[in-house]
């Protein structure tokens, strides 16, 4: 499992989406962010068990933290950095 941002290094403005990794017996996917050392946000994904996070769009300096995790009816795979 991994993850990818459609722009690598985004400036404030910019909104990228975020890919994780096709996993075989996946179902639907959860994406979540946050800046810094705050808490974790939902991100959505892009349409209904879509392994392609929506749009992020970058309104504040700082570090971002991007994950991804792969999930199905028995549960979730542990959280992958971008």
């Amino acid at each position: 499992i991994g993850i990818s941002a459609s722009i690598p290094a985004p400036v404030l403005g910019q909104a990228p989406t975020f890919t994780c990794s096709p996993a075989a017996e996946a179902t639907r996917y959860e994406f979540r962010s946050k800046i810094g050392t705050g808490a974790y946000a939902t991100l959505a994904p892009s349409t209904a068990n879509s392994n392609v996070s929506s749009p992020l769009t970058v309104n504040a300096s700082g570090v971002y933290t991007i994950q991804c995790r792969p999930c199905n009816a028995n549960g979730c795979a542990s959280w992958e950095n971008l």
